[in-house]
């Protein structure tokens, strides 16, 4: 299933999710490719100032010859897919093809008065400051183009939005003296959009900044802090500065939703082709904020409940706030009317060299200990001795949880309770907890014999690439448990199951050995396959029944 470009007023329905097609009208054709600015980087990584965060992804491998098959159209394209640090074949269309989500390439503004004339005061927007110059981009207007490339402050940017990862990141467009413009490929890695410059048309990994496919493999556009605050939060703390215009040479239907629904907390994520990690509902808003080698995801729930959390990753203190105020731009029809999921943001929690300490008070907002000034949530002292003073942003991102562990699967997870282990996947026991029923099907698993597994006696499974797996996996055979189960009833099915196990390998990580062994059924197949972790297990589920194994995997993934 893929997101389509339809007539005005069709939908498309995924799973119990309606998805309102994203329309393309009067689309700007791509302008030509122009030579950038400067000399292009040798695929040197770039430098990006502060925190960073991102990886290529589970399977990336810098530079190295493309593994996997593309399975999506090239012949619009002059990038050199010889050249990629990713398997090629976790790249999937998403409906719209090259430039079908056009990029606002030539940006308009207006002050915030116009703005709040069709925005209502609850209205997501993302921030920027650059060298003392703000800006405001409504995710009204995002929603429907998912990329600006924009100037603020004297520096180059691309402002990006995915809506089916919730994943909001700004970078600088400007590496090794070279401007790079940017637009939509049409696909998808991880349910995560991929970009291409128009220079080169190599591909970027929205999540990561990173080059992924192309001549640019293996360089990283800097990130720039950014936070996702209400309407009128932004005008409080910039009152002069200018919001991003309706005028964007498009018609869309700005202020709408195309994704109703999208963001239920037991919804599962579109166009997913990864595993999902169970340690919290997919669909699940988190901060996140990497630094060093530590990387960190604060539930939107739990953050909620205190209003603010004093934490270190990779030993440099951090302070995140929440405040309520803001609508979901992914729930209801209107954005405006979405359900409120509060707003965040990500400071050093020190002004002029002095280490601050803040709490909630009881009216909801935010004081510091030390002076009992009062703070917003962009991290400005409204009142007290310290008004007029602003905390230091730290880059973070407000992603779903599939979506950040996609790429950062080592991530703790804070709880009020206290974080969870750092690379938090528990190994495996040998204790397996196994689902006894899926779809309301009884399950009974029937356990291999690993010794005849590895000689080949057993038909039912391809003990030739188990084989490999297991002797990469450096497992042996002692320590590897199998198990398989066939479901189905008159009219449905059969459901294929195989449960995997090894002991001391995390579960994560042997679904992603297991991923690179191919015995996940690629598109061309009569059968979809897909791979879940469930406890301390690995589950490939398999099926010719679509509707039977789409509702497994919904049920396994609860």
């Amino acid at each position: 299933m893929e997101r389509m470009a339809l007539a005005p007023g069709v939908t498309i329905v995924v799973g119990a999710l309606s998805v309102a097609a994203l329309v393309l009208l009067s689309s700007t054709p791509a302008p030509d490719a122009v030579p950038a600015t400067g000399t292009p980087p040798e695929r040197v990584p770039a430098a990006a100032p502060g925190p960073s965060f991102g990886a290529d992804a589970p399977t990336s491998s810098p530079l190295a010859r493309p593994s996997g098959r593309l399975n999506v159209p090239t012949s619009a394209w002059r990038t050199d897919f010889g050249i990629a640090s990713v398997d090629l074949s976790e790249i999937i269309g998403g409906g719209p093809g090259k430039d079908g989500i056009p990029a606002i390439e030539a940006p308009r503004y207006e002050p915030t008065s116009a703005a709040r004339e069709w925005l209502d005061e609850r209205a997501p927007v993302i921030v920027v400051e650059r060298n003392g110059e703000a800006r405001a981009y409504p995710l009204a207007i995002l929603i429907w183009h998912e990329i600006v490339n924009d100037t603020l402050g004297g520096v180059p940017l691309v402002v990006t939005f995915c809506p089916l990862c919730n994943t909001a990141l700004v970078f600088e467009r400007e590496i090794g003296g070279s401007v790079y413009d940017f637009g939509t490929t049409g696909n998808l890695r991880f349910s995560d959009l991929v970009m291409y410059d128009r220079q080169t048309e190599s591909w970027w990994q929205q999540a990561t900044g990173h080059a992924i496919v192309g001549t640019l493999t293996g360089t990283r556009l800097p990130f720039v802090a950014s936070q996702i605050v209400s309407l009128r939060d932004f005008a409080a703390a910039h009152p002069e500065a200018e919001v991003l215009s309706r005028d964007t040479g498009n018609r869309r239907n700005y202020g709408r939703n195309p994704y109703v629904g999208y963001d239920s907390v037991d919804q599962q994520p579109f166009l997913f082709r990864g595993v999902v990690d169970g340690r919290l509902s997919p669909m699940e808003r988190v901060v996140t904020v990497a630094i060093g080698d530590d990387q960190v995801a604060y539930p939107y729930s739990e953050i909620a409940e205190v209003g603010v959390v004093h934490d270190e990753v990779d030993a440099t203190p951090i302070v995140v706030l929440w405040q309520a105020g803001v609508s979901s731009a992914l729930d209801a029809a209107l954005i405006d009317e979405g359900r409120d999921v509060g707003a965040t943001g990500v400071f050093q929690p020190a002004v002029d060299g002095r280490n601050l300490t803040f709490r909630r008070s009881e009216d909801g907002s935010v004081v510091d200990i030390e002076t009992g000034s009062v703070w917003s949530i962009a991290g400005h002292a409204t009142e007290g001795p310290l008004a007029g003073k602003r905390l230091e942003p730290i880059v973070h991102g407000g992603h779903f949880w599939f979506a950040w562990a996609a790429f950062q699967p080592d991530t703790r997870i804070w709880t009020a309770e206290g974080s969870s282990d750092g690379g938090a996947h528990p190994p495996v026991s040998d204790d397996l907890t196994l689902p006894t029923e899926v779809a309301g099907l009884p399950i009974n698993w029937r356990e291999i014999d690993v010794g005849r597994f590895l000689r080949a006696e057993v038909p039912e499974l391809d003990a030739t690439a188990m084989r490999d797996m297991l002797v990469r996996a450096g497992a042996p055979s002692s320590e590897v448990r199998v198990l398989v189960a066939t479901v189905g009833s008159a009219g449905r099915g059969p459901l294929s199951l195989t449960a995997f196990s090894a002991s001391g390998m995390r579960p994560h990580d042997l679904a992603a050995l297991i991923r690179s062994m191919d015995l996940v059924a690629d598109e061309s197949s009569s059968f979809v396959s897909e791979l879940v972790v469930v406890g301390n297990a690995v589950l490939l589920v398999s099926s010719s029944d679509v509707s039977l194994h789409a509702a497994a995997v919904a049920e396994l993934r609860r």
